[in-house]
């Protein structure tokens, strides 16, 4: 239970970085072009549309892999769960070189 909780953390954490990060670098592009204009930019919900869509884009490249690993360990038979690591070490491994 703890891989799902740790991984949407991780997941959360990276999306809300990359989106308040291209936030900010938009918002800093459109005061450089129009510095009279200090109160919220006229671009605010473009950049805030631009900002989610890099952000979800690059959380794909983070999403994808680790969903493929719940996947193919929740689809497992037999056991529940691993009796070792080297069970989930050996996953990973195959997933990695799979795909």
């Amino acid at each position: 239970m703890g891989f799902p909780l740790l991984t949407s953390g991780a997941q959360n954490s990276f999306f809300f970085g990359v989106y308040g990060n291209a936030l900010r670098v938009l918002e800093n592009y459109h005061k450089q072009h129009n510095p009279e204009n200090s109160d919220v930019s006229k671009y605010w919900y473009t950049n805030v549309f631009l900002a989610g869509s890099f952000a979800g884009t690059a959380q794909v490249a983070i999403a994808t892999p680790i969903e493929l690993v719940k996947i193919k360990l929740q689809s497992q038979t037999g056991t529940f769960g691993f009796s070792d690591t080297t069970e989930f070490t050996h996953l990973n491994a195959y997933l990695v070189l799979t795909n």
